[in-house]
């Protein structure tokens, strides 16, 4: 379903509003050092390292140890300065028949990675022109357009037309798990400023490229984007009224990547050139149409039942095509000398149906109840229809008359509701794929076909019930508002992609069906408080949070799924952390250094923690000052109860070999053990580097400041003016020995830290005038 709900015009004179905003990008994090450590005997400029195991087992002997932290190095550093800037404009007005809004923005935004110094100096030596791409290869630019018109066509009958359109261009650098990406080859230096590589080029401290030739490397995202709904109301009867919504959501999407001839990263045939052209549509439609009808029996009692159809339908439709070995100069796919193609079209509809009851019991007691019907292309041949039920009642107890008057006490209401949902299948998740070939039997060649997928004929979607329990209250003259809620959700008939077994003779080994099942639990709360509300002072504070805990109670007749850190087993949380566990460490013999003798690890893999937070709390503070003219905001979060991979000093100490736990003997004992336990334990195990991410942010500070009444009229015949000044990731404060507890390059459920940018800070200034 498209339902846009966005800001509509209004009856009466003409209204403007323009805005403006700069700001700056900056990255405030602290990056970690490399090392390394020396044999005796050996020079900075070769041979092999020595590692804190090796010295505690007698197997070398450590001469010296260098660090070096390229992000402080201003001659190496590929941080600098972002910038970004947004303008925009909204009209609004129209009569009691016809009401307009339209709206344009354009945003701007460089991100904070630049070309280094040395390596500017490098490529202008060599005589390369250094393009803009190049010189900041991070960058976006958006420009969006909207446009609603609401018409009264007659006192029953209205229509609303919503319009958006957007234009998006960005640039992305090459970064994350990339051999060629930026922060793998910040991150993996050898803790000295002086190798260099092939061609006898300076790397200043990166792994096996530096960013002069990483940022040849262009990749260009271009997005245009529309959306569109009419909606219409008729209202015949003053009982009966009716509702339809046509919806349009169409994306264009062209994503291109290209190294021209002997540019880029000197890894397998880059430098010959290469141009990645991917072209791709998505589509959206959505028809709706619901009738409601209202009643009011008797004094008290008021009841509107609404039923409706709905149909959504989805279009996937990709072509791409690619070029390697270019000539020099070109930039298109077709003067490649080796080509390539490929294409995918995928299509899903949805068919559902609802009724719905509400029931109005004096002003007090609410109740709904409805049920909902889905039918779906991407279910199996030989399933049919799904069923979701709801049922809610709010219960406003106050209002009785028979219950007791409390003088801090304005309302009180108790709620409860159960729900049901689901996830569709994959769009081809339940059909079976076949190529077709031959087949010699008895010394001749017959027509046979090979199944390239099962399919699976029963295929649903998986299932979600829900309960909620809560209660509101409002206190002191409406001053302090309070909502609790209790959650349990069971969700069953999991899609899970089942492993076959090889006899079937099937090319994908793997099927979709629907296994297991996973239970939640938790509170959520709110409490919002006007402490303070004075013409010259005012203070507010709003406080959330929630708590979460989940449980793979069944997973069908499949196995445990056992990853490399993350496990499904029956009884423990969804996507837990499971490694051998490090049971102690001690440094026996006095030296300062854990060996291998010196640490504990468990036999078997145990249940370390969730990967996704368990609490979340976000706390926010505002201050009002002068008649509410300036207004002060500061935003605090936390979130915890959870484990992050912090994959980068993993890998750092695993294969780059450059951490201070692996090279350091002043290492703390702790840093020591957990590398000890990963690279020189018989039972290697990760669980050192699966760490406590919790953390308190300071998320956001904003200071507004509106002008007296009657300074814009005078200054330049506006309506109104303010300002607003603000600051984002400004502070965290965390036990996480990453560079940041949400950095993650994880695409799905699990956050993984894996030599992956951490977020940025940003300060920006908001001019806002109304005329």
């Amino acid at each position: 379903m498209i339902v846009i709900k966005t800001k509509r015009g209004r009856a009466g004179r003409t209204q403007w509003n323009v805005y403006m905003e700069q700001g700056i990008i900056e990255d405030r994090n602290e990056y970690p050092d490399s090392y390394r450590g020396y044999r005796s005997g050996t020079t900075p400029s070769g041979g092999r390292q020595c590692f804190i195991p090796d010295v505690a087992r007698g197997a070398c002997t450590q001469d010296s140890v260098t660090t070096a932290n390229l992000f402080n190095d201003p001659r190496a550093t590929p941080l600098g300065t972002g910038r970004r800037q947004q303008y925009g404009v909204q009209v609004n007005g129209g009569t009691e028949t016809m009401r307009y809004f339209v709206s344009g923005e354009l945003e701007d935004e460089l991100g904070l990675l630049r070309l280094p110094d040395f390596e500017r100096a490098r490529l202008r030596r060599d005589g390369i022109e250094i393009r803009e791409e190049w010189e900041r290869p991070n960058a976006l630019s958006r420009a969006s357009g909207r446009a609603n018109l609401n018409v009264n066509l007659s006192s029953k009958a209205d229509i609303a037309v919503s319009t958006n359109y957007i234009h998006l261009n960005q640039r992305l650098p090459q970064s994350d798990n990339n051999v060629t990406g930026l922060l793998g080859n910040a991150f993996g230096g050898p803790g000295t400023q002086a190798n260099i590589n092939s061609q006898g080029d300076s790397l200043f401290g990166y792994r096996s490229y530096a960013p002069g030739d990483i940022f040849q490397e262009t990749t260009t995202q271009d997005v245009d984007r529309f959306i569109g709904s009419l909606t219409g109301n008729w209202r015949p009867l003053s009982w009966l009224s009716a509702r339809s919504n046509l919806g349009a959501d169409y994306t264009s999407r062209v994503d291109e990547d290209i190294c021209r001839r002997n540019t880029c990263a000197d890894f397998g045939t880059n430098r010959q050139g290469f141009k990645i052209d991917n072209r791709t549509n998505f589509y959206t439609y959505t028809v709706d149409a619901s009738a409601s009808a209202e009643f009011q029996p008797r004094d008290g009692i008021e009841t509107r039942t609404t039923a409706g159809l709905q149909f959504y339908r989805n279009i996937f439709d990709r072509n791409g095509s690619n070029g390697s070995n270019l000539p020099p100069g070109a930039e298109q796919v077709t003067a490649a000398a080796v080509l390539g193609a490929d294409e995918s079209t995928t299509e899903s509809r949805t068919l559902g149906a609802f009724v719905e009851q509400n029931l109005n019991l004096g002003e007090r007691l609410f109740i709904t109840g409805g049920l909902r019907f889905d039918r779906n292309s991407a279910f199996g041949a030989d399933f049919g229809t799904v069923l979701y039920p709801k049922l809610a009642a709010s219960y406003v107890v106050s209002d009785e008359e028979w219950f007791p008057e409390f003088g801090a006490l304005n309302e009180l209401r108790f709620r409860a509701a159960y729900g049901a949902s689901g996830v569709q299948p994959g769009t081809t998740d339940a059909v079976q794929y076949y190529l077709g070939t031959q087949a010699r039997l008895e010394n001749a060649e017959l027509p046979g076909v090979i199944f390239t997928a099962l399919g699976n004929p029963t295929l649903r979607p998986e299932r979600s019930a829900e309960l909620e329990l809560g209660v509101d209250g409002t206190f002191l003259d409406n001053r302090l508002n309070v909502e609790l809620t209790y959650y349990t959700k069971r969700s069953t008939d999991a899609l899970v992609a089942r492993v076959l077994p090889p006899s079937l003779g099937t090319e994908l080994n793997t099927r979709f069906e629907n296994l297991g099942e996973v239970r939640n639990a938790g509170f959520e709360g709110l409490l919002t408080a006007q402490l303070v509300q004075r013409r010259s002072f005012g203070w507010d504070v709003t406080l959330n949070g929630s708590t979460n805990s989940n449980r793979l109670v069944d997973l069908g007749d499949v196995p445990p799924i056992i990853g490399t850190t993350i496990s499904q087993i029956e009884g423990f949380p969804l996507n837990g952390f499971w490694q051998r566990p490090i049971q102690s460490f001690e440094d026996k013999n006095g030296d300062g250094l854990i060996g291998a003798n010196e640490v504990v690890v468990g036999d078997t893999a145990e249940f370390l923690g969730y990967s996704i937070p368990r609490h979340e709390v976000a706390f926010t503070n505002g201050f009002d000052f002068l008649n509410r003219r300036v207004r002060l905001v500061g935003l605090v979060d936390y979130k915890g109860g959870h484990l992050l991979g912090n994959g980068t000093e993993r890998i750092r100490c695993q294969n780059r070999q450059n951490c201070r736990g692996l090279i350091d003997p002043t290492a703390p004992l702790a840093e020591q053990a957990r590398v000890t336990a990963l690279v020189a334990h018989r039972s290697r195990t990760q669980a050192g580097f699966l760490e406590d991410a919790s953390f308190v942010r300071l998320r956001e500070l904003a200071l507004n400041v509106s002008a007296p009444e009657g300074w814009a009229q005078r200054f330049f015949s506006g309506r109104t003016l303010s300002a607003t000044l603000s600051a984002r990731n400004l502070k965290v404060w965390t036990d996480y020995s990453g560079v940041d507890p949400e950095s993650n390059y994880g695409q799905g459920d699990i956050p993984s830290d894996f030599q992956t940018a951490p977020p940025p800070s940003y300060f920006t200034l908001r001019l806002n005038v109304g005329f």
